[in-house]
């Protein structure tokens, strides 16, 4: 994480993923879906949805050789 100042206004920060942190979103995605998994579908406790449109999202790894 970095901190970067929020407003210049007040001493407000907030903390935003490096890349490295970028690059563990697949990885969180997968953590996410095998734990819905392990819960059952009545009890999924976590739902990924797009940031810009909302819609829920289901992760998906693939291999970047063969697709």
């Amino acid at each position: 994480m970095t901190r970067v100042r929020r407003s210049w206004r007040s001493p407000r920060h907030e903390y935003l993923p490096t890349q490295r942190g970028r690059d563990l979103r697949p990885v969180l995605g997968a953590l996410y879906v095998w734990g819905n998994r392990q819960l059952g579908e009545r009890d999924e406790s976590v739902v990924l949805v797009n940031e810009h449109t909302g819609d829920e999202i289901d992760p998906v790894v693939v291999d970047r050789r063969t697709g």
